[in-house]
């Protein structure tokens, strides 16, 4: 990175600004060496009784405009046959058994089991240009395959979206790899969770996937948690999808779990 940038940002940021970003540096080094205990946080916030998430009734699929509706099919399909372009290129590795740390177009990885804080994420040499391996884990592809399941009512896309949420929550723990250092990249995500629930609605497995399920809630906490302690600072470009982000789970992922979170937004 160009020293110049980093002193242009300097000049631009309120010593409140700079008070906040000295204190992230100081977390991310605790967390280093002692990240705390999320599943035992977690599980300790879920309140007693039914889960029940908010959900917003949708507009009945005939609705939808025809050409639109075939389009988005089409795509669903793609992707089921493990077709996923990422910055025009394809994207090999999102079948059925999703490669979440690849480069596709370096073929470099990221590491998984590397705290996130220690990932060397800016030098391409060591792991490849983060934005693509970033960008599938910001899960727009299982917003489609929700979409095509709420227009079709087929099940294939309900289940291989399921799958890899599964397969990401699984092989992503807080906090592990490169997938919990950027807050834009968090809250992206939980929009897209937020999405994928609200069109999965009326699939019958959709509550054991979500609300009724210690891995999701235990991932919905971390998320909630990372975003509470690294709020995004005056001069950030974060702000939106941090916002975005919790809004999406006050209003499309509430549940009776994990109160009080992402209050910054």
């Amino acid at each position: 990175m160009n020293p110049a940038w980093y002193l242009r940002r300097l000049q631009r940021m309120e010593p409140s600004e700079l008070a906040g970003r000295v204190n992230d540096q100081v977390l991310h080094l605790l967390w280093r060496i002692t990240p705390p205990d999320i599943a035992r946080r977690a599980g300790a916030k879920l309140a007693p009784g039914p889960r029940q998430p908010r959900l917003k009734p949708l507009p009945l699929p005939a609705h939808a405009p025809g050409q639109a509706a075939e389009r988005l099919i089409q795509s669903a399909d793609r992707i089921l046959a493990g077709q996923w372009r990422i910055f025009a290129r394809d994207h090999g590795a999102l079948g059925e058994r999703p490669d979440w740390f690849v480069d596709i177009r370096s073929g470099k990885r990221a590491p998984a089991g590397v705290h996130a804080f220690a990932v060397p994420y800016r030098d391409e040499s060591a792991v490849g240009n983060i934005k693509y391996i970033w960008e599938p884990s910001r899960h727009h592809h299982l917003t489609v395959l929700a979409t095509a399941y709420y227009l079709t009512s087929d099940e294939r896309y309900a289940r291989r979206a399921a799958e890899h949420l599964v397969s990401w929550w699984r092989e992503n723990p807080f906090p592990r790899g490169p997938h919990w250092i950027s807050g834009i990249e968090l809250g992206v995500r939980l929009i897209s969770w937020a999405w994928v629930r609200q069109l999965l609605q009326n699939w019958p497995g959709a509550a054991a996937l979500f609300e009724n399920n210690d891995l999701f809630l235990t991932q919905l906490y971390a998320h909630q948690y990372w975003l509470s302690q690294f709020p995004s600072r005056g001069s950030s470009a974060q702000q939106p999808p941090h916002r975005g982000g919790c809004r999406a789970v006050r209003g499309g992922l509430r549940v009776s779990v994990l109160p009080g979170q992402c209050a910054m937004a």
